[in-house]
């Protein structure tokens, strides 16, 4: 397949820019102006499109080939949102840095610029700060400054293509297709916006923040100070939380993040003033909601401008997480929708008429990975006869009979599975059940000695998930250099599935989760990330690795549906969104069940790595994706 490395340059100014805009909006913006693309083939040279002739040529050029930028979200959205351009392949430079580099790149910045550096390629230039508010035309009336500004194009462009020689054969070339499966699911987007839903919401983010400051009597500035806050407490009789200070021990501060067992306390206090006061500084600072439905609103408004639907991309940024789970892009995080307090968000993506949204996500699959990798018979046992596996632990954990009627105590049972497993302490745990209970609006009374017994109860139980910590432990000292106590050479072992390099984990898909540097600091290990110093034990260890297999397993069974419904000429489904566990299509409505067959078929079949491992999934459809509901298969 050919080559064609792009890199666009467009017009902007001190308020139309990034800065202040999604990508989305500011590509379908009318004051948008190609001013020219950086252009290379294969191995020819570089040269530089002036408008839109870049699209001219990309049009008549022979099918097929792959377009390979440096941030593909940005220029393939410009292919797609402009010229109506869809490659045969996308391909991002960026994410296979991030994939291949990331842990060398100072601040875990991997713009053009830093990888450009770190390879010894050709520095990039400031030459695009030099041409703010600057039409093509007035660059074109400069010509020193047109033909440094072209220069500065062709520059990138060549650096793109010199960032893809260099790292390109350390990319697993399996993961080629998964990249472009992610990035399609923005250029070519197949849910739709409400829009009446998203200012609905907005108007009532905006008329509970208004109510909850005249409730308490003060205003937002007031609420967001914690010197304020405090003195509005004390004025009803109540010592503020206090608690010491990250970075000096010695000084106690005020305890008023939401995650303070003393400022939840006050949203349980017997006077209902105090609990006011608590429920406004949550509801003044949690401005997350409020800006997402913004930005949403923005986007879905500027496609119906430019396309007369509302329809809302999906950005998700390729390897964004140190195990290559995806993460947010734009600032709108559609990786992280909120699922249980507020589904306003979720609700607002809906299927266009005609369709349905299917769900299908890998049921409690960290939970059996972790029973899997530890050789945890009993637990393993449970996943594979299709145990309520909560009911089960929970009749054990409370010393009679839980039935799903029971839903304090199964839940209670489903956070001690599903959260224990890598290592976590009493402490954590608390919080944990807590902030969980309150999400899921059940009523919750535990205390610290619960969890305590809990916690014991747990590793009692499942003894080898406890050995395979200390298992991990070791191994991550045979990892460290020898003046650690390590081996200090090419240390080289299985870990299940995958192996270890050195100080890599290398996967069964080839990518790679590293450990530079690990090494003893003050009696714990640590290893340097990005230039970021982060500890590492047993249990989290086991939490990276779980991970990263989780997402190997789903990204296989996305593979392996594509492949099936390719299989019989079904094309034009493709993946529309990915979230941790889950994949979600959008299907015809006289597709939903063939589509939804595949799709559970595949999530509950072992991928080639996972021979024995006990998996389940299930099936959820609807019109929107806040309210898809399960579907028996």
């Amino acid at each position: 397949m050919k080559m064609i490395y792009g890199d666009f340059e467009s017009y902007y100014d001190k308020y139309y820019t990034l800065k202040l805009m999604t990508p989305y909006e500011y590509i379908l913006d009318p004051r948008w102006e190609t001013i020219g693309c950086g252009i290379a083939t294969n191995e020819g040279p570089a040269t530089f499109l002036p408008g839109d002739e870049v699209a001219d040529l990309l049009r008549e050029y022979p099918r097929p080939w792959a377009f390979v930028s440096y941030n593909a979200l940005f220029d393939a959205s410009i292919l797609a949102f402009r010229y109506g351009i869809h490659p045969d392949m996308l391909i991002d430079a960026m994410g296979i840095a991030r994939a291949v580099l990331l842990h060398k790149i100072k601040n875990g910045r991997v713009n053009l610029e830093n990888v450009s550096q770190v390879l010894g390629l050709p520095p990039k230039g400031v030459t695009v700060h030099k041409v703010i508010g600057m039409r093509r035309k007035d660059l074109e009336a400069q010509p020193e400054l047109w033909e440094e500004f072209k220069q500065y194009c062709i520059t990138d462009t060549e650096n793109c293509r010199g960032i893809i020689r260099r790292l390109g054969k350390k990319f697993p070339k399996g993961e080629l297709w998964v990249m472009d499966a992610i990035l399609r699911m923005c250029t070519a987007p197949n849910f739709q916006a409400d829009l009446t839903h998203l200012h609905e919401h907005l108007n009532i983010i905006l008329q509970e923040k208004n109510s909850l400051l005249e409730r308490v009597g003060l205003t937002r500035a007031d609420l967001l100070s914690s010197k304020m806050f405090a003195v509005a407490l004390w004025g009803l009789g109540v010592d503020p939380p206090m608690k010491n200070s990250l970075t000096d021990p010695s000084k106690r501060i005020f305890a008023f993040a939401k995650t303070d067992e003393g400022f939840r306390a006050l949203q349980e206090h017997e006077n209902p003033d105090v609990q006011a006061l608590a429920e406004a500084r949550i509801g003044i600072r949690s401005t997350l909601e409020e800006r997402r439905t913004q930005r949403f609103i923005g986007m879905a408004e500027a496609a119906v401008n430019g396309f007369d639907e509302p329809w809302m991309p999906i950005a998700l940024r390729y390897g964004g997480a140190h195990t290559h789970r995806f993460s947010g892009e734009w600032k709108i995080n559609q990786q992280n929708l909120p699922s249980r307090k507020s589904k306003k968000l979720r609700e607002s993506l809906i299927a266009p008429p005609g369709y349905k949204i299917v769900a299908v996500d890998a049921s409690q699959i960290e939970a059996r990975l972790v029973a899997w990798l530890a050789d945890e018979r009993q637990l393993l046992s449970e996943f594979a006869k299709g145990s309520d596996v909560y009911c089960w632990f929970g009749s054990d954990m409370f010393r009679r009979t839980i039935t799903k009627a029971d839903k304090l105590e199964r839940f209670i049972a489903k956070n001690t599975v599903l959260g224990l497993g890598f290592q976590m302490g009493p402490n954590k745990f608390l919080t944990q059940l807590v902030n969980q209970a309150a999400d899921n609006g059940i009523p919750i009374d535990v205390s610290f000695a619960d969890c305590q017994l809990w916690v014991q109860f747990y590793r009692n139980k499942f003894r080898s998930i406890v050995k395979y910590w200390y298992v991990l432990e070791r191994v991550l000292t045979e990892m460290m250099p020898i003046t650690h106590g390590g081996v200090g050479g090419p240390f080289i072992c299985r870990l299940g599935p995958s192996r270890i390099e050195g100080t890599d984990v290398v996967l069964p898909n080839g990518l790679r989760l590293y450990y530079d540097n690990i090494r003893d600091f003050g009696g714990r290990k640590v290893f340097t990330y990005a230039r970021e110093i982060r500890e590492i034990y047993g249990g989290k260890f086991l939490e990276n690795h779980v991970q990263a297999l989780d997402r190997c397993h789903v990204m296989d069974a996305a593979k392996r549906i594509d492949d099936r419904l390719k299989a019989i000429m079904i094309t034009d489904i493709r993946l529309a969104h990915q979230v941790h566990d889950e994949l979600i299509y959008v299907v015809p409505d006289g597709l939903v069940t063939t589509v939804a067959e595949i799709a559970h078929q595949e999530m509950r079949t072992p991928a080639w790595w996972g021979r024995g491992l006990p998996l389940d999934a299930e099936v959820k459809v609807g019109q929107n994706y806040g309210n898809v509901k399960e579907i028996q298969l």
